[in-house]
């Protein structure tokens, strides 16, 4: 990406122009049962499941609401559920969202889709579907399309959420997509089935792998054969582009016209976690950046980031706009430099760290000049946790504690430095005297010091053993300290 696209992108996520999105499709229930399996059923060779938690989220075109949501876009959202528990409690879940505008229309016979997944330590144990997939009567469906006609006055870019649950009959996409047409208004699709002909007039059609493979009955083993069975269904069908999502292996983008090239990125992730939802991630940007009036291939770049960053969330996860800012200014930064965080950049990475149930530790010091005995401790620190978080004096703090000839290297250089070390995961620069206050903002489950301190001096100790954990002291490599080797450069 050059430099001046970059400035643009960056210019676009820090403050999102007032446009507004029309989403129609099928929304979702996932409903999320958490425990432990410490037993094997009696009567079975099944796990027995002790439920602890529950949540709801909402999924299907409901998860593009999400994240156009947590992108700041304002959204008109259109969907058809039935009449019960489950659609009242998708309506709680819509007014959680900021910016949407919501209208269900309610078919008495329908069941409204729910999605049961039951997990026991971030291992998911089973799925239920409770759901019917009929289409709504032709006067519920005459009612939504006068609402979206409305809709498609003011906005900027049109959503079609496809998950087969009987929202998007044929009937209301050939009116929804010819309206929109004629008001110029893109329209990008998330499809589902084998009839891409409903589709017709579309601009963007997003199948995955899987999907792209059912909807041409061609093999899309590898680039090649994705690009031939791109083209072939291209060729059959009205549409500008086809986005093809490759889960870890990440996205192309074919035009209809043969002599196009083929752009094709490779996924922006750095640790796939869970990739559920992140299609939706990719609709929900793609369109808001098509609707700003972005091209097809800037847009997918900027949406194979965001897809990049839900996939190593757990569960059906959202985007920030700061999280894809901070990915686009890590492209010009080592890969060490990108271990230096900011307050938000560590709350988020320790959410992922905890989601998958790593053991977080912490510990800190000035470390001026890095010597063998900093690069033990750290060593003897990694080996009491999953992932070690760092924290050091910025420069102020460092002259309160060691006069005003300290520190010999800058915050910075000295976290550039730490952060360079294969033990250390974060690196985080504090201003106060102690970091008492950051340790109460992390909750590590160890804080790390060396034998130079005694169990009740080491600060937040207190703090960490009151929530369960535990504070270790690790034994220190004699003769070495920032201090007497600065000395002895003076002597």
């Amino acid at each position: 990406m050059s430099k001046d696209f970059l400035n643009s992108v960056s210019k676009f996520f820090g403050g999102i122009p007032k446009f507004k999105i029309l989403c129609i499709g099928d929304v979702i229930l996932d409903r999320f049962v958490r425990g432990s399996t410490e037993r094997i059923s009696p009567e079975g060779p099944i796990p027995i499941l002790k439920i602890e938690k529950e949540d709801f989220h909402l999924g299907g075109a409901g998860n593009v609401i999400r994240n156009l949501s947590a992108l700041g876009v304002k959204t008109d959202f259109f969907s058809i559920v039935g009449n019960d528990i489950n659609a009242r409690k998708i309506k709680e879940l819509l007014k959680a969202q900021k910016n949407v505008k919501y209208q269900l229309f309610s078919q008495g016979r329908k069941s409204t889709p729910l999605k049961t997944r039951f997990i026991s330590s971030n291992q998911q144990l089973l799925r239920t579907d409770q759901e019917t997939t009929e289409e709504a009567s032709i006067g519920i469906q005459s009612n939504m399309l006068a609402r979206i006609k409305r809709s498609l006055k003011d906005c900027s870019a049109l959503i079609i959420s496809d998950y087969g649950k009987g929202t998007l009959s044929s009937r209301i996409l050939s009116k929804v997509i010819k309206d929109a047409n004629r008001k110029n208004v893109p329209i990008i699709v998330d499809p589902k089935g084998l009839n891409y002909k409903k589709y017709n007039g579309s601009d963007v059609v997003t199948p995955n792998l899987h999907e792209l493979s059912q909807a041409t009955q061609m093999s899309v083993k590898n680039q090649k054969e994705i690009i031939s069975a791109s083209r072939y269904l291209l060729s059959r069908h009205q549409f500008k582009f086809l986005v093809v999502t490759q889960s870890s292996k990440g996205m192309s983008v074919v035009c209809k016209n043969p002599k196009s090239k083929v752009v094709h990125l490779p996924a922006e992730t750095r640790e796939v976690y869970d990739v559920s939802g992140a299609g939706d991630t990719v609709v929900a940007v793609l369109a808001m950046l098509i609707g700003a009036g972005y091209g097809i291939a800037d847009a997918a770049r900027i949406s194979n980031i965001a897809a990049g960053v839900v996939v190593e969330k757990a569960q059906t996860a959202v985007v920030y706009p700061y999280e894809i800012l901070s990915r686009l200014r890590d492209r010009s930064l080592s890969f060490s430099a990108k271990k230096v965080m900011d307050l938000a950049t560590i709350k988020e990475n320790i959410n992922l760290w905890r989601q998958k149930g790593m053991k977080i530790g912490f510990t800190n010091g000035c470390f001026d000049l890095i010597h063998p005995g900093h690069i033990f401790l750290i060593e003897q620190a990694k080996k009491e946790c999953d992932k070690l978080i760092v924290a050091i004096n910025n420069d102020n703090s460092v002259r309160l504690i060691k006069g005003k000839s300290r520190p010999i290297q800058s915050d910075y250089s000295r976290a550039s430095v730490l952060s360079a070390l294969e033990s250390v995961d974060a690196v985080i620069i504090f201003s106060e005297k102690t970091p008492f206050k950051l340790i109460k903002f992390i909750r590590p489950n160890v804080l790390v010091k060396g034998s130079d301190y005694k169990i009740g001096q080491v600060v937040g100790g207190n703090f960490v053993r009151k929530y369960g954990g535990r504070v270790k002291i690790v034994d220190l490599l004699s003769g070495f300290s920032s201090s007497k080797t600065i000395s002895l450069l003076g002597s």
